[in-house]
């Protein structure tokens, strides 16, 4: 261990590959390996093999660069990254070319034995000698800058395991970007740290970094690659345009959804079962070629399927071309609709479930979208006192089409509620937050 290591790649490594001019990138994140081999969580248990899917699914892709937005590991330990390391032995055999790396550190690279009451509080020394193991065991400095067909990536890591300040030496990173400007003043400039810039895609007001987006409003040729959310790529708030291009990358371990739903940020049955957190674990190809930016989501969990349209950042970069404004995006959007072939389907059902931790379920048919519906609104209102409760519901938007539900149903707390009649209301809305004209309505009795 050196308490004097340098994270800072000293100098900025070029390359050269394939046709020279073009470049395709493999994109992932939070893979958050394993720290021991006999770890419990049910999560840790698939990781590794989904982290082995997706490295399989690029490999097969022929990508020439890959940007790894960070943790990495779960926390920091050696046999986490000896476990990446014999992955990629595993999908990469010897004498193979693998992709050009960007890895950097996220925050959970920096955890081990020093959280106390969830809050990171090294020791003196102890930062650099996380930043040193990064660097042994996958021979990556933590912060560095490559310039790749052309192409300059800065890889702006965490600089501790902080949730408030991970981005400390910005003095670095905004002249690795003015060197990267002078250089390609129209071309993407690729930069890429764990945490969100503020007030960006999808996550970015929750968790960020806040002093990213003043840095990079100087820049309109940035495109800003993050982690650490673990929020859907499905989701079209995954990429955003302002004065610069931001993108979050969802994870490769498990999913979360945004703050205010009913039964937590970690997508579950209502059974409990947190299984579908684990089950769709997306990443993004993207091809750079002289006249654009292009950005295709894809499904790891099914054999590289890709989802949606592709992104499109026109080259040269000009913001005035810009067509993911979150202006220009809400203008888009249509809200969702019920649709029904008969008045069966327009009920709301409360059954009763011994198996469910509440002992009820809400039941009640989806709504359509062209897109996906993000989530619903439940209203019940008392009829006796017209006391009113609110709650929202995310759907299953975070599946593939194919394996979305037709009938959805929730674990129902009857938690704060009276015994008697409610009448309920339930209203769907999408992801820009627009909501369904048409709704479900209907009686039940909680008992």
């Amino acid at each position: 261990m050196q308490e004097d290591f340098d994270p800072y790649e000293k100098e900025i490594k070029y390359y050269t590959i394939g046709d020279k001019t073009t470049l395709k990138v493999g994109i992932i994140s939070d893979s958050q390996i394993i720290p021991e081999e006999n770890s419990p969580n049910f999560f840790y248990q698939i990781f590794s093999q989904n982290l082995k899917n997706t490295l399989e699914v690029l490999k097969s892709q022929n990508i020439q660069a890959l940007i790894f937005a960070g943790d990495l590991t779960d926390s920091g330990t050696p046999y986490a990254y000896d476990t990446i390391n014999k992955i990629f032995d595993e999908v990469y055999k010897e004498g193979e070319k693998r992709p050009i790396f960007n890895f950097i550190m996220g925050n959970h690279d920096y955890w081990l034995k020093y959280m106390v009451n969830n809050k990171f509080c090294p020791v003196p020394g102890d930062i650099r000698q996380m930043q040193f193991l990064f660097y042994d065991k996958l021979k990556e400095k933590p912060l560095s800058h490559k310039v790749i067909n052309g192409y300059h990536f800065i890889n702006w890591g965490c600089e501790n395991g902080s949730m408030d300040d991970p981005n400390q030496n910005v003095e670095w990173a905004e002249n690795q970007i003015k060197i990267a400007y002078e250089d390609s003043k129209t071309k993407p400039i690729i930069v890429t740290t764990h945490f969100n810039a503020k007030g960006t895609v999808i996550g970015s007001n929750d968790y960020c970094a806040k002093n990213l987006r003043e840095i990079f409003n100087n820049y309109p040729n940035i495109i800003h690659f993050s982690g650490h959310s673990h929020y859907s790529l499905i989701d079209e708030r995954s990429i955003w345009q302002g004065k610069f291009t931001s993108v979050q990358t969802q994870s490769i371990s498990y999913l979360e959804l945004e703050h205010g739903f009913e039964n937590g940020i970690i997508p579950c049955n209502e059974y409990g079962n947190n299984k579908m957190a684990g089950q769709n674990y997306m990443g993004i190809i993207m091809d750079l070629t002289n006249n654009k930016c292009e950005m295709q989501r894809i499904s790891f969990a099914d054999k590289g399927i890709p989802y949606g349209k592709p992104w499109i950042v026109d080259v040269p970069i000009d913001i005035n071309n810009f067509k993911y404004t979150l202006e220009k995006r809400i203008n888009e959007s249509i809200p969702p609709i019920f649709k029904f072939n008969n008045e069966e389907e327009k009920k709301i059902i409360l059954e009763k479930d011994d198996k469910i931790k509440s002992g009820y379920a809400i039941k009640f048919i989806a709504a359509f979208h062209e897109s996906f519906v993000h989530k619903y609104r439940v209203v019940l209102k008392n009829i006796k006192n017209n006391k009113i409760k609110e709650i929202f519901y995310p759907s299953d938007h975070f599946l593939l089409p194919k394996d979305r539900k037709s009938i959805m149903r929730y674990q129902f707390n009857k938690t704060g509620l009276e015994k008697g009649e409610y009448n309920v209301k339930i209203y769907a809305l999408e992801s820009f937050g627009k909501e369904s004209e048409n709704h479900l309505e209907g009686n039940i009795m909680i008992e």
